[in-house]
């Protein structure tokens, strides 16, 4: 669908709606156009150094925040070693007492310094999206579930019954 710019007359009768504070979606329909073309022209004239956007009720950024965007944003844990750097031999898997963790969202494992000092180990983390980073645990909840059910909770399992 090609993309027209707003005529003169259009853009008369917008900047009229947003002074009287008029919703874009009332303006896209007094015009005949859609609400998208309405936010188009406002981000354009704001590029362009105009004040139209300054009109819109949520006067500022136009398009929302993206959250876990930063250095240390929501989601991602500060401190955290990759498993990138975790020592060669735990990639074999040929010793005993390397073990892989997992948790449902990432968050929950805020504290992992705690446990590394409590039982003098090192965590390292696998990156977002990587299950195959971390395939003996994915085996094993494959296994688990294969037996129990996710409308089961865990907890309600016993010990004999692992």
């Amino acid at each position: 669908m090609p993309y027209h710019h707003l005529n003169r007359t259009e853009r008369d009768v917008l900047y009229r709606f947003k002074v009287q504070k008029q919703s874009v979606r009332a303006i896209a329909q007094a015009l005949g156009r859609h609400p998208g073309m309405i936010y188009r022209h406002v981000r354009e004239t704001q590029r362009a150094g105009g004040a139209l956007h300054t009109f819109l009720r949520r006067y500022g950024n136009l398009r929302p925040k993206r959250y876990g965007s930063g250095p240390d944003g929501r989601g991602r844990i500060a401190g955290r070693i990759l498993i990138d750097e975790r020592p060669k031999i735990v990639e074999a898997q040929g010793r005993l007492g390397d073990w892989e963790g997992d948790t449902l969202h990432g968050p929950e494992f805020r504290q992992f310094k705690a446990i590394e000092d409590a039982l003098r180990l090192d965590v390292y983390f696998a990156h977002a999206y990587a299950s195959w980073e971390r395939a003996i645990n994915e085996n094993t909840n494959g296994l688990l579930r294969q037996y129990i059910t996710k409308k089961w909770p865990l907890h309600e399992v016993s010990s004999s019954e692992l």
